[in-house]
């Protein structure tokens, strides 16, 4: 199709041009890749050497310019797209070797802006204020990774604990963290996420009772409740104790962090157990003891009458309020940790195999337990790399540029005239910037929402950036075809530049 104008630079003729969107391939499927493309076959001479307004190529994906720079293909990359949401950022966690698949990594969520780094990312006022929208994927962008959401304030943080499928022994692996949809509502599973979880939201089936009776699920001063309480009685012999083994579902521990939620009365004494067999009198145990004196924190059987060993520390188990407890164990290596403090290392071989985890208390009057899970640990752990910038979609911002070659002022749009396979298409935006933004086309959800934009002024001998924002949901390859529209100064006619997207 040929336009003609008459004007003061002469008659011209514009043949209009068609860009595409070509499909990269992928090595790793079904990773799904987009491109922005501008590019067609040769086409007449223009009249005129030099067109008032031109095409020039962009740096982000490819672009090709033909025809006297007044037609163009432009070609770019975009992962797919977890449906429904609307932003997200990449995050690269660091090999470390052995850790395998399915590793626990912590990533901590903040409402507000600010600087994302290590576990940290800020989500600059786009989810939900309760975190419900929080999701996180896969490399590939759409599979779902399982996740347990540890703590949270609204409109403030929000702690989370993300299972990575993939291997993370000998190569770096990338997730996606998504958010913004108001509709949603938390997916946060500690079961799926952890080896061994158990919240106390349902019944003891995952635990034995080995000693005592007085061992209840409650609902008072839950973290939140529910949460178990193991009483200790009285505080002289035979001190009341009680104790439960996770023997009935899981005796497989034998290196991990295990982590709880505990709350000890005053001169109460948790304690966590690992390695454990009760019936031969095997395993270990740490101790957050809120007595005021100094004693070991770690303890060997019998059961009938545990036996002290290591250094002797002050006291850190804190009465009457909720505090974090962590047991790592690597091979003869133990630590405990108290609110994320280092209390105490100690090494011992006696008992190496694997065995039951366990929770007792002895003295006061009980002590409470909550969100008990265990989970992987090498030394050193994968560590946190960089964080990719908010993405909407896939953003190019410089995929084309249209150029003022003349002293005179310029209004041009774009107008998609044509289209193929678009509803793959969760979002694709095709916009001006030049410092403001103005969107011109906006493909959601696989239809038109705008298939023009506005006239947009463009000064004498200046630029302006076409940019493009993808988001696709499966793998294929879309096109949108489009003019570039440039308004005659004083006048009701324009001129047409045809620009072919090809999205894959």
């Amino acid at each position: 199709m040929m336009e003609r104008c008459q004007g003061k630079y002469g008659t011209c003729r514009f043949m209009l041009l068609v860009a595409t969107l070509l499909l990269s391939s992928s090595l790793f499927l079904p990773r799904l890749s987009a491109s922005v493309k501008t590019s067609l076959t040769e086409q007449p001479s223009i009249t005129i050497a030099l067109p008032p307004v031109a095409l020039q190529a962009g740096t982000a994906g490819n672009s090709t310019i033909y025809t006297n720079n007044t037609s163009a293909k432009a070609t770019a990359n975009a992962t797919a797209w977890l449906s429904g949401w609307s932003y997200r950022k990449s995050h690269a966690i660091d090999y470390a070797a052995g850790a395998g698949i399915n590793y626990q990594v912590k990533v901590v969520v903040h409402y507000g802006s600010g600087t994302d780094s290590g576990a940290d990312v800020c989500l600059n006022s786009h989810s939900r204020t309760d975190f419900g929208d929080v999701r996180f994927t896969d490399d590939d962008g759409t599979t779902l990774l399982d996740c347990w959401m540890e703590s949270k304030v609204d409109s403030d943080k929000a702690v989370f604990w993300v299972k990575v499928a993939d291997d993370l022994s000998t190569i770096n692996q990338t997730i996606y963290v998504y958010y913004g949809k108001a509709d949603a509502t938390t997916t946060s599973n500690g079961n799926n996420t952890f080896i061994f979880f158990d919240d106390f939201s349902g019944n003891m089936s995952k635990w034995n009772i080995h000693i005592g009776t007085d061992v209840t699920i409650t609902s008072s001063y839950g973290n939140p409740a529910p949460s178990l309480e193991i009483s200790g009685g009285v505080t002289s012999a035979p001190y009341g104790f009680a104790a439960i083994g996770s023997d009935a579902t899981y005796t497989g521990f034998q290196n991990g962090i295990i982590e709880a939620d505990i709350y000890p009365t005053t001169d109460a004494l948790p304690e966590i157990i690992f390695r454990g067999n009760y019936s031969a009198n095997t395993g270990y145990k740490g101790r957050w003891d809120c007595r005021s004196d100094e004693e070991s924190p770690w303890m060997t059987p019998p059961y009938s009458g545990w036996d002290a060993f290591g250094d002797a520390v002050t006291r850190f188990g804190i009465a009457n309020q909720w505090q974090k407890a962590k047991l790592v164990v690597n091979g003869s290596t133990f630590e405990i940790y108290s609110n994320n403090n280092l209390e105490s290392t100690v090494t011992d071989t006696q008992y190496s195999g694997p065995g039951e985890i366990g929770l007792a208390n002895h003295y006061g009057a009980y002590a409470r337990f909550d969100n008990v899970r265990v989970r992987k640990y090498v030394s050193p752990e994968p560590s946190d790399g960089a964080w990719g910038r908010g993405e909407s979609g896939q953003t190019f911002d410089y995929v084309l540029k249209a150029v003022n070659q003349y002293s005179d002022n310029w209004n041009i749009r774009l107008k998609a005239y044509d289209q193929s396979n678009i509803g793959r298409l969760s979002n694709c935006t095709i916009y001006f910037h030049d410092g403001g933004v103005s969107r011109q086309i906006y493909i959601l959800n696989g239809e038109y929402s705008e298939q023009f934009g506005n006239w947009h002024d463009i000064s004498g001998l200046s630029s302006v950036y076409i940019a493009v924002e993808v988001s696709a949901t499966s793998i294929g390859t879309s096109y949108v075809y489009a003019y570039l529209e440039i308004l005659v100064p004083g006048t009701s006619t324009y001129n047409l530049m045809l620009i072919m997207f090809e999205i894959s």
